[in-house]
């Protein structure tokens, strides 16, 4: 359950500590930073981003979050939805929903995917010196 919430909490993925994002709302984050990302976490020193296009990993686990958030809402559409409405509401539905929940889908991808290369170790300790030198003066 650990991992779940760090998730979710905006920690790192090491030691569940640090923050992992500028900002824990995933709106704030992308529209005021501009998706800021941490280079390292401030507790353990681990850097996040393993090597160049790393990133691009994190599409795959958007992609699937944006087909099962089509699911349910196609599911929405046919179980509650009266019969006989035309496809195009879906159509608008779906992009609707997708428009609105980008920021939240993107603000969850990288975390799940840094999550399938890093171990989750909360009695991890930091080396006094690992850290660069952006983070000790802060």
């Amino acid at each position: 359950m650990n991992v779940l919430s760090g998730i979710f909490q905006n920690k790192c993925p090491q030691c569940g500590k640090g923050p992992f994002w500028a900002h824990a709302n995933p709106y704030i984050n992308l529209f005021k930073f501009g998706g800021k990302i941490y280079d390292r976490c401030s507790a353990c020193g681990i850097k996040y981003e393993r090597d160049p296009g790393f990133w691009f990993g994190a599409m795959l686990i958007s992609y699937a979050l944006n087909v099962g958030q089509f699911i349910i809402l196609w599911g929405f559409y046919a179980m509650v939805l009266p019969e006989g409405r035309p496809v195009w509401h879906l159509i608008l539905a779906i992009i609707g929903t997708s428009i609105l929940f980008f920021p939240v889908v993107y603000y969850l991808s990288r975390p799940i995917w840094i999550r399938f290369f890093i171990k989750f170790d909360p009695d991890i300790k930091a080396e006094p010196n690992s850290f660069p030198a952006e983070l000790t003066n802060k």
